[in-house]
């Protein structure tokens, strides 16, 4: 309700500048060249061939959590080089006016596991055959306003969070309930599994650790409170003994995983000028932990990388991400708050290439932005899905687009590579399968 309140406020506080502005005595127009105070979406992409080292490629079993690990690192996922669909299997509700479908799917022992966007969960074999469905909406609800969570996978159990405040252990064999924890408030993003809990960070900004036997909350750490948030939120990464708790006021706290104790804060809070999303502090790039670095951003204009141990900003640049950074061959590879496929310097933040994508489905009258989710490295590319119902691949070289493939009904969640199949949930509810 707070949260409702202050957008009413803001809402109200933009309409009464335009009125205000409405009512003034229109001013001679000044001489000169008009210079815009929001960044130009016009430019060209810089595109130039760096180049990189890649790792072998391996081919995964699994893809447990956010990018593949509770770090939110893979490494290099093997694929085909020219991927096809093989098939597409109906998992339910998709998005809609009222609700969105935004939880990306695990992989683990040969099971798909996703949900669709009024909390069902669905298990479905690696040649598209569905082995069992529960659904997670609390007795009395709506299904649709229990929309978003996620997944997380360990020792044997999936690992569920829901819109409607609830954290699930699941048998992912059977999808038998084990246990049900309810927390104060929605988590719509995954969760983490680590060092024998499982932790979530709940849309009132406080992150909660269970037992991963039973349940049984272990700690919770309090964060700071954000005006505002994303529809989804980001997830905790886990690397050792440490994880990494990302708040909507764009605060992130390292903290140990035995026990919630406080190692460090730090917090992404940069902006880029003259934008009013830049009110909007939550944290969009979920924390990627590689090695001794951490990686965040948030959507209005700010990616940093942190030392995982002390704390200390190594560099922070004036690039929004609207998904996890993957680390690789020392760069970073991101798509930026505008619409760009970025690489850059792990070591500084500079810019080695820029791509730069479709940012509005009519770019006349720009009232329809087009959402894109990735990248994800695979099969020797940086596959990047998108709403507009295209999954595109590009050279990790020099960010050139070397291939596409139809999602119909347009993406919704980030691919996810396991077992040589490359998966996309669409907006319309399909899990879609290419290999």
């Amino acid at each position: 309700m707070g949260r409702q309140k202050s957008l009413w406020r803001l809402a109200a506080g933009l309409c009464m500048a335009a009125l205000v502005a409405g009512c003034a005595e229109r001013e001679p127009r000044l001489p000169g060249e008009r210079q815009s105070i929001r960044p130009a979406d016009t430019a060209d992409g810089e595109t130039r061939s760096v180049g990189i080292s890649l790792p072998s490629q391996r081919a995964n079993a699994s893809w447990t959590h956010v990018n593949g690990s509770p770090s939110h690192t893979i490494t290099h996922p093997a694929l085909s080089a020219s991927p096809q669909q093989v098939w597409s299997v109906d998992i339910g509700t998709g998005s809609s006016k009222r609700t969105r479908l935004i939880t990306t799917p695990v992989v683990a022992d040969g099971r798909i596991f996703v949900m669709d966007a009024a909390g069902q969960i669905t298990a479905v074999s690696r040649n598209g055959q569905l082995l069992w469905t529960i659904n997670a909406t609390p007795a009395g609800e709506d299904p649709i306003a229990g929309f978003g969570g996620g997944f997380a996978y360990a020792n044997g159990r999936l690992f569920a969070t829901t819109g409607f405040g609830q954290v699930l252990a699941i048998n992912p064999a059977s999808g038998a309930v084990v246990w049900r924890q309810q927390l104060d408030a929605p988590v719509r993003s995954a969760p983490v599994a680590a060092n024998g809990v499982v932790i979530a960070v709940s849309r009132d900004d406080v992150a909660h650790a269970l037992d991963q036997g039973d349940g049984r909350v272990e700690w919770i750490v309090p964060g700071a409170v954000g005006g505002a948030g994303l529809v989804g939120g980001s997830s905790p990464a886990v690397r050792g003994p440490l994880v990494v708790l990302p708040y909507s006021s764009g605060e992130l706290v390292a903290a140990l995983t035995r026990n919630g104790l406080q190692v460090w804060n730090n917090e992404v809070s940069g902006a880029r000028r003259g934008l009013v999303r830049g009110l909007v502090g939550d944290i969009s790039s979920d924390p990627v932990i590689n090695f001794d670095t951490v990686y965040a951003a948030n959507q209005a204009g700010q990616l940093v990388s942190i030392n995982r141990r002390s704390g200390r900003t190594n560099w922070a640049i004036t690039e929004g991400a609207m998904g996890p950074v993957w680390p690789v061959g020392g760069s970073i590879f991101f798509i930026s708050d505008e619409a760009e496929f970025i690489r850059a310097s792990a070591a500084t933040g500079d810019r080695i290439f820029t791509t730069r994508m479709t940012e509005y489905f009519d770019s006349r009258k720009r009232n329809r932005a087009v959402t894109y989710f990735g990248p994800v490295l695979a099969g020797g590319r940086f596959w990047i899905a998108a709403s507009d119902g295209v999954l595109r691949g590009f050279s990790p070289a020099n960010g050139a687009l070397n291939a596409q493939l139809p999602v119909p009904g347009g993406a919704a969640t980030a691919p996810v590579v396991a077992g040589g199949l490359m998966f996309v949930v669409s907006a319309d509810g399909q899990l879609i399968a290419f290999q």
